[in-house]
């Protein structure tokens, strides 16, 4: 395949990175400073979900009837990934009417999406090319917002997500691998990898992921048409991934900085053919 464009993926990365950075509250002081720059073409919303971490930006570019959503996820990556909720959400055939989808997600992923699709909905424009993304939790939401809104006949443009944990089954995998969806992994960021596959989530049919994924080193890539298993063979992250299944608070290694997003925009700006070294510098003192 052609080298993937990574000043496109940048633009996703960066709108990922400024979902953990921008606030409703904090948006709404700029209005009243007077900050912001007038752009008749453009709104910005921001949603915050009460009593959660997560957000979401809804980017409307009226000039180009396009739409951006950038969803953020934990700031606090152990909180999260030791509360896994690993029981998937099921349907049974009396709930069917009342929900949007048909098909097992991760509990915790999809009450998220949910959460965050109602809120946003009414912003969005029904015929605008529609952008997703987001990092870590905010990748899964980000994915699984993606199907919602493909089910609801909006025109999904592309979702990118960085570090994004499986969402569904070997069924869901199956059934949306012919959506727009590209995985960007760090080669040694063990999130992709979660959450395990226990005996009770094996019965149906596992957590895999679906789509393309590029693996990221810095200055080189790897594409892959599906999901590249994590190899046992590093002891560190076999480890991680038992420590995680098991609950282990006291053993749970604390260098995870390969799945922090500054991480991924040095890997992402290492493969460009021309970085922003402004925009470098200020991620390595950041990272």
């Amino acid at each position: 395949m052609e080298k993937p464009d990574f000043e496109n993926i940048l633009h996703y990365a960066m709108r990922s990175q400024l979902a953990y950075s921008v606030s409703e509250l904090g948006w709404h002081i700029t209005k009243i400073l007077k900050w912001q720059t007038p752009n008749l073409s453009l709104n910005l919303h921001i949603k915050d979900l009460p009593d959660t971490e997560i957000n979401a930006i809804v980017e409307i570019d009226e000039q180009n009837q396009c739409q951006w959503i950038a969803i953020r996820g934990s700031s606090n990556l152990k909180n999260w990934v030791l509360d896994l909720d690993y029981i998937e959400h099921r349907f049974q055939s009396e709930n069917r009417k009342d929900d949007p989808l048909i098909a097992n997600f991760h509990t915790g992923f999809y009450q998220g999406a949910m959460s965050i699709y109602k809120a946003i909905l009414p912003e969005l424009k029904q015929n605008y090319a529609t952008h997703i993304t987001g990092h870590s939790l905010g990748g899964a939401i980000a994915a699984i917002l993606m199907i919602l809104l493909h089910h609801q006949d909006y025109p999904i443009a592309q979702c990118i997500t960085f570090g994004q944990p499986k969402i569904t089954n070997k069924i869901g995998a199956k059934e949306f691998d012919n959506l727009p969806l590209l995985r960007v992994i760090n080669q040694q960021d063990i999130v992709p990898s979660l959450p395990p596959n226990t005996l009770l989530n094996t019965v149906e049919g596992g957590y895999e992921h679906f789509s393309p994924e590029i693996i990221l080193q810095d200055g080189s890539y790897g594409y892959h048409p599906e999901h590249q298993p994590l190899s046992t063979a590093d002891s560190f992250w076999s480890h991680l991934l038992k420590t995680v299944t098991e609950s282990d608070l006291k053993a749970l290694p604390q260098n995870i900085d390969d799945h922090y997003l500054s991480n991924y925009l040095l890997n992402l700006l290492s493969n460009l053919e021309t970085p922003d070294l402004e925009l470098e510098r200020i991620l390595k003192v950041t990272a």
